[in-house]
């Protein structure tokens, strides 16, 4: 009688896993194509223009020697970003340490443009800041990565013709960063599910025809920032054009 309990509940078991594991692999199958997608574009973009330089470099004047290569840069360091971000979010389920001290702020958020310049050099990256520079406590890496990151998305869900605003301001003990688009304002939903781990907007959210990235941008942001003892977040336009994601790191050490 106890042995066929036991195999009562194991079979409830299994028939329960059985509705889950679909769900499972539909939803890593749906992450990994994705990611096989957004792999194969810098690519294909490195390997045709290597393949134009090797095949046609004393017929081409300099100029577009130097526009190919520039483009096999850009898609290099997409790459480099994007398997970074996969090294640190398989870190993440198992903590991942910071290592804060002073940073100057016009310092990083200087160059973080700079970067999303030459990733998306048809852009416009404007940094606006206070007249008087200020010291982030902060992991200077950890935190460049979440400004890039903030300045990637923005770029992929906004009107290529409008700016991109970067600006920064103390508030209080924190400072206070704030990287405003002109995009579709995100609906309550998005918004709730915007900073978790794989989550991807739909594509008619995603501006010229850019790819969406693997989803796991935003959810690393957040996981940093929390991990410098702040905090991260989003407001939106009310007239439905417009987004700001913002975060705060303290200004000094806790």
């Amino acid at each position: 009688m106890n042995d066929l309990a036991l195999n009562d509940e194991q079979r409830e078991w299994h028939e329960a896993r059985l509705d889950i594991v679909p769900e499972s692999m539909m939803e890593n199958t749906e992450f990994f194509s994705t990611l096989s997608h957004e792999l194969r574009t810098p690519l294909a973009t490195i390997k045709g223009f290597a393949q134009t330089l090797i095949a046609h470099w004393d017929d081409l004047p300099s100029d577009r020697r130097r526009r190919h290569v520039e483009y096999i840069l850009r898609s290099t360091l997409r790459l480099e970003r994007l398997v970074g971000d996969l090294s640190t979010s398989s870190r993440l389920v198992d903590g991942i340490s910071v290592l804060p001290g002073h940073v100057e702020a016009f310092d990083v958020l200087t160059q973080a443009v700079g970067e999303a310049q030459v990733l998306y050099p048809n852009r416009v990256f404007r940094l606006e800041s206070p007249d008087a520079d200020q010291d982030i406590w902060a992991d200077r890496d950890r935190l460049l990565q979440v400004v890039i990151n903030l300045l990637d998305n923005a770029a992929k869900y906004s009107p290529a013709a409008e700016p991109i605003i970067l600006r920064w301001f103390p508030d209080g003990p924190q400072v206070r960063v704030e990287v405003y688009d002109a995009g579709t304002s995100l609906t309550l939903e998005e918004q709730g599910r915007l900073f978790t781990r794989y989550c991807r907007l739909g594509r008619s959210k995603q501006a010229d025809g850019i790819v969406a990235g693997s989803g796991l941008g935003l959810y690393i942001c957040k996981s940093l920032i929390e991990a410098m003892n702040g905090h991260i977040g989003i407001e939106t336009d009310e007239a439905g054009s417009g987004n700001t994601f913002w975060f705060t790191v303290p200004n000094r050490a806790a």
